[in-house]
């Protein structure tokens, strides 16, 4: 099996497993955190506190990764791909009762989840194909897009089935992880040098020269944090706490996101940086104003398709973002990585100081509105480099 076929099957199978467990393993911790403290504005402070520390540790073993890239990428993705089961398995471990306190596995869930991220490298060969993927997608693309669009319902729906279910679906998600490692045999191993030690990678993130690629990536990450974490918590309670309209409501968004996309591709692509800023900020502005889950629904699309999240490196299917759209790896993807989870850091150091002196409304305004002006620049900044 060629690299490409074997990446893309890999790529597939994993997606498949974070569409359908990563946006409701954070609201199961928030749900948690809210028992715990009878509180919706503390369950949010210790879910944005534990997705903190998932940043963390993706900031912290990220130039240690890097360098572990000339050794090849094969074995760093299958390190990755275990530090992703076993974060589902320490979480639907701890729902069980295996582990002594539910709070000591959700921190174990995070580090583990902020590893995952760190060891998650994809070769330099695959950039062109997944780039023409994009631009002219195949048949059998949409088909495992829309694979991808309706795990959200699916797992929604599942959750329904008693108490025991949200066990069940972090144990599938884990199962299924470890099945992804599969297709990774048939791919050839690629390596990859990376020039800075430890100490000089943070040096080089905050240099200079380079200050305004860690400017975008930091812009990046505030919107990425606040679409991939708060958004979703916010559609949860929206929508009176149920787990299957949450499901149909981020599946049907990707599926009419995905259908009409291809309309506005061309239109969009020439679009000036100013008109993108102005739809991505826009599109968080009106978030503010959404009551229902039609509401939720319109104003997504509108997200995924005016402002063209996918090059800020966000995947709408399943709520992930990396640098370079999981396309290649050199130094600068590398600090890029760290600008992204740094600028997740600052959101959530900012709610977590919102929430105390504020109500949950205005906190989220804030941070929302944070994330719109984010949005803006971090385009201006791409077009601009």
């Amino acid at each position: 099996m060629p690299l490409p076929r074997a990446r893309a099957l890999h790529r597939v199978l994993l997606r498949v497993t974070l569409s359908a467990a990563q946006v409701y393993a954070w609201v199961f911790i928030f749900q948690f955190f809210y028992v715990r403290y009878g509180s919706i504005a503390e369950g949010i402070a210790s879910v944005v506190l534990t997705y903190a520390l998932t940043q963390v540790v993706t900031i912290l073993l990220t130039p240690w990764t890097a360098r572990l890239l000339r050794h090849g990428f094969r074995r760093l993705m299958v390190y990755a791909v275990l530090f992703l089961a076993s974060a589902f398995t320490v979480l639907s471990a701890s729902f069980a009762g295996y582990i002594g306190g539910f709070g000591w596995g959700v921190g174990l869930f995070a580090v583990l989840m902020g590893a995952y991220r760190a060891f998650y490298w994809v070769p330099y060969e695959v950039a062109l194909v997944e780039q023409a993927r994009e631009i002219m997608p195949s048949r059998t693309r949409y088909a495992a897009e829309i694979l991808v669009a309706f795990m959200p319902a699916v797992a929604g729906l599942l959750l329904t089935y008693g108490p025991v279910s949200p066990i069940v679906l972090l144990s599938v998600a884990a199962v299924l992880s470890v099945v992804t490692i599969l297709p990774l045999s048939g791919m050839r191993d690629v390596h990859e040098g990376f020039i800075w030690n430890y100490r000089q990678t943070f040096h080089e993130l905050f240099s200079h020269s380079r200050r305004r690629m860690t400017l975008e990536a930091v812009m990046h990450g505030i919107e990425g944090a606040a679409l991939i974490l708060l958004w979703p918590l916010v559609v949860f309670i929206l929508l009176n706490w149920s787990y299957p309209m949450l499901g149909i409501v981020l599946s049907v968004t990707y599926l009419l996101g995905l259908f009409i996309r291809s309309l506005f591709h061309s239109p969009l692509s020439r679009a000036s940086s100013s008109t993108l800023a102005l739809l991505a900020a826009s599109a968080w502005i009106m978030r503010l104003t959404v009551g229902g889950a039609v509401g939720v629904i319109l104003v997504d699309t509108y997200f995924y398709i005016g402002s063209r999240p996918q090059r800020r490196g966000i995947d709408v299917g399943t709520y992930e973002q990396s640098a370079d759209n999981t396309t290649f790896v050199d130094e600068h993807t590398a600090l890029k990585e760290m600008g992204i989870a740094l600028g997740r850091l600052l959101v959530c150091l900012l709610v977590v100081m919102l929430i105390a002196v504020a109500s949950v409304p205005l906190t989220f305004m804030i941070a929302f509105l944070c994330a719109a002006a984010a949005a803006a620049y971090s385009i201006y900044l791409g077009r601009a480099l």
